[in-house]
């Protein structure tokens, strides 16, 4: 793939951005992200504003990363991130993340969807010029199959806050990450650390929505399958992750 194709973005490590253990968790990494991948939507002429003023907007539908260190503070992050076309309605977007010594810390696969803003249903948009002659993909994509936990335990319960709530009138995707890796019980583990997390959402969450995360273990040691509902039983979110 053509180096003209990407885009590159640098973060710097801020000390509100790290967990207890003076890392960056894998939440801020998704922040680093989603603002690269924005930063390219306005390059590429599908911005968030011109999109909002044609009704629509980008929704993340599916997300997987695989995590290989965690940067302290100060490090810097550079984020290489690019699209590579659309099946069905999910557009799919690809990232690198690398520390100032050239090591890959994570990388990850994304999928995007379009909605209308008004009916908050699904749309079909032509994305002329998105997909390259010849790809490049960062991982092989995951099969995206995790089982309901609606019978499963309740891990964690909380309140949908205004803070939560982004430019599109809903709970901004990092947060259910935040809380799937929250409601984990190796999130305070000194032994294990977060490996990857795949997640796929289903429904929206609004402010002062009361969102409720049971969940699992799955197939393999270290592996914790989660689902996230709102108080009348709507499931929101899918996710699995693993720790090593």
């Amino acid at each position: 793939m053509d180096n003209n194709w990407k885009h590159h973005a640098e973060f710097t490590v801020r000390g509100y951005e790290v967990d207890f253990r003076n890392r960056a968790p894998v939440q801020t990494f998704c922040y680093y992200m989603e603002e690269a991948a924005g930063q390219h939507a306005e390059k590429l002429g599908f911005s968030m504003e011109r999109m909002r003023n044609e009704g629509i907007a980008w929704v993340l539908a599916r997300m997987y990363v695989e995590v290989y260190d965690f940067p302290k503070t100060g490090q810097k992050v550079y984020v290489t991130t690019w699209p590579l076309g659309i099946e069905k309605l999910l557009f799919r977007r690809d990232f690198e993340l690398r520390v100032e010594s050239g090591e890959v810390i994570a990388k990850a696969i994304s999928q995007w969807a379009v909605i209308n803003l008004k009916t908050r249903r699904l749309e079909r948009m032509v994305y002329s010029g998105l997909s390259p002659e010849e790809p490049e993909y960062v991982l092989e994509e995951p099969k995206w199959k995790i089982t309901s936990q609606l019978e499963s335990p309740e891990l964690l319960r909380l309140n949908v806050r205004l803070s939560d709530i982004d430019q599109n009138n809903h709970v901004n995707n990092v947060h259910y990450i935040e809380w799937v890796v929250e409601s984990s019980k190796y999130a305070l583990s000194r032994d294990k650390q977060l490996a990857s997390v795949e997640i796929l959402f289903k429904a929206e969450a609004k402010h002062k929505d009361t969102v409720l995360v049971r969940g699992s273990a799955g197939e393999v040691a270290g592996e914790v399958v989660h689902g996230l509902f709102n108080s009348e039983g709507t499931e929101l979110v899918r996710a699995k992750t693993i720790w090593k």
